[in-house]
């Protein structure tokens, strides 16, 4: 079953920011998102909890690094190289390639198979231009899409946009619309909960910033929130300013990537 938006002119919701559940995705949903129509798509039961939590087990027994604490305000963990953390000079280092190839070896030889491949199927077979989604290029080289996060403390508001945060010429080709998946592969009892307010970024925005955070901002505008369980699948625009609030009872795991939509119509990934 499917919940969204309306469709006919003079039905048209004046706010222009709703949330579609759905259990299967379409192509309206993503024209719709990236449209800025709909705020979020919500699919449930993308995968059984029970399957994702094999993929949380098979994760390497070693403990997941931290994102860098200067950066986010709240203890954060990952597996897969995420490209902010390895831009001192404007490029990607060798450490990120390093990184980047262990973490695709270690989906190479997974038992239980690729899970970003199995997300990105379901992605492509919604998407209505023509061609597979390929990941982007950074200096002739594909970079690393599909990091697996442990957020169970929360996230203040904050926003991700590659194209404002990283040089002009950083990847080979720059998208002009930015998505993020999420399929979440733990939910606690409680908390975790996502908001997303239809609000991007503006300059006295930095008043209010800490690192990669605004904790003290009050966006005024709409909002929606989005309260998965374990086997869900959320996609939203990362533009807009968005929050995650502290898990009680468990661990909140999610794998995620950006996926860019490039000026051909062709989805570009990465993470």
């Amino acid at each position: 079953m499917t919940t969204s938006g309306p469709h006919a002119p003079e039905s048209l919701d004046p706010q222009f920011f709703y949330k579609i559940e759905t259990t299967e995705l379409a192509p309206d949903h993503l024209i719709s998102l990236a449209a800025g129509l709909a705020g979020a798509i919500h699919v449930k039961r993308l995968l059984e909890p029970e399957q994702c939590a094999r993929f949380v087990a098979a994760l390497p027994a070693r403990e997941l690094p931290a994102f860098d604490e200067a950066r986010y305000q709240v203890a954060t963990f990952h597996f897969g190289p995420i490209i902010n953390h390895f831009l001192p000079a404007g490029r990607l280092t060798d450490e990120y390639w390093r990184q980047a190839e262990a973490a695709n070896a270690f989906w190479l030889t997974c038992p239980l198979g690729d899970l970003r491949r199995h997300c990105l199927s379901r992605v492509e077979a919604a998407w209505p231009y023509s061609g597979s989604a390929r990941p982007a290029v950074v200096d002739g080289r594909e970079v690393y899409w599909g990091m697996i996060r442990e957020n169970s403390h929360g996230a203040p508001p904050h926003w991700d946009e590659i194209v404002r945060e990283f040089p002009a010429g950083l990847l080979d080709v720059r998208p002009i619309v930015q998505l993020v998946f999420n399929l979440y592969l733990t939910m606690p009892a409680r908390g975790g909960m996502t908001t997303i307010w239809s609000r991007r970024w503006h300059p006295q925005d930095d008043a209010h910033r800490a690192g990669s955070c605004w904790p003290t901002l009050a966006p005024l505008e709409e909002s929606l929130a989005v309260r998965p369980e374990a086997g869900d699948a959320v996609l939203f625009d990362p533009r807009n300013y968005h929050a995650v609030s502290p898990c009680d009872g468990g661990r909140r795991f999610a794998l995620a990537f950006y996926l860019g939509i490039t000026a051909d119509g062709r989805l570009t990934l990465w993470s």
